[in-house]
């Protein structure tokens, strides 16, 4: 993350906003949209500047699979009887583990049952293998500005 601390600050936000519709490279309206307009296999990003702080959105594009919006983490859990489940983690709490595992199958399972747990990767790829310093700085600008 260190080395994408100078994309925090400044930014283009009309230039971020043509990155966020427009680069073939990042491709975000391909799952993400906002105000309707875009995917919906990723979080809708409309507000994500007031639940986000600018270090959270860096981090969401530098490292999509360290840490997941509600909804969008998908796991795949072991129980200690040695049957599996894998699903959209719906809630997560101390107790328990609540899971949708198909169109409306959905699961709680406590975690005193769960022998392992782990988080699949994200679909999403890094974007600062993917955009130029000056182009996620100011996506970072337009984000944070919804």
């Amino acid at each position: 993350m260190s080395i994408f601390r100078e994309t925090l600050a400044g930014g283009d936000i009309k230039k971020g906003e043509y990155v966020f519709y427009y680069n073939e490279a990042a491709q975000c309206t391909k799952c993400h949209a906002i105000f309707e307009y875009g995917g919906n296999a990723g979080p809708g990003l409309d507000g994500v500047g007031k639940r986000l702080s600018k270090e959270q959105i860096l981090a969401s594009l530098v490292t999509p699979s360290s840490e997941y919006a509600i909804g969008y983490e998908v796991v795949s859990i072991t129980l200690k009887d040695g049957t599996s489940e894998a699903g959209i983690v719906m809630e997560r709490t101390k107790e328990y583990v609540k899971l949708k595992l198909g169109k409306e199958d959905i699961r709680t399972i406590s975690q005193s049952e769960i022998a392992k747990s782990q988080s699949l990767p994200s679909s999403m790829l890094p974007m600062g293998t993917v955009l130029k310093r000056k182009e996620l700085r100011d996506l970072i600008a337009f984000l944070e500005n919804l």
